[in-house]
């Protein structure tokens, strides 16, 4: 899986988390941490999720297969500050993000 996100963002702009992940077969979970996705406003996510769930630790979005494999999420800085977690695709290794928000 291949993770593309700014470093930096803006608390005032949209940032773009982006996953490349194999193609599947079949749906495909992608779990982002709530420590990393509780401080952001998911504007929308491209393509729309099959279904999402809330477990105590990550929200996992359920995507359709699809011949590109890709998952593009705008999300919305909440606060100022760094904020860090991980993202995981369906049997895959974790994968830690950091970003730094400024005002």
């Amino acid at each position: 899986m291949t993770v593309a996100y700014e470093r930096f963002g803006r608390l005032t702009a949209d940032t773009e988390l982006e996953l490349e992940f194999a193609r599947p077969s079949r749906t495909t979970d992608v779990a982002i941490s709530r420590a990393f996705l509780g401080r952001y406003d998911t504007s929308d996510v491209r393509p729309q999720p099959l279904r999402v769930r809330t477990l105590a630790d990550a929200i996992v979005f359920t995507f359709a297969a699809a011949p590109a494999g890709r998952a593009t999420f705008f999300l919305q800085p909440d606060a100022v500050g760094s904020s860090s977690g991980t993202v995981t695709v369906s049997g895959g290794m974790p994968v830690k993000i950091k970003q730094l928000v400024y005002p």
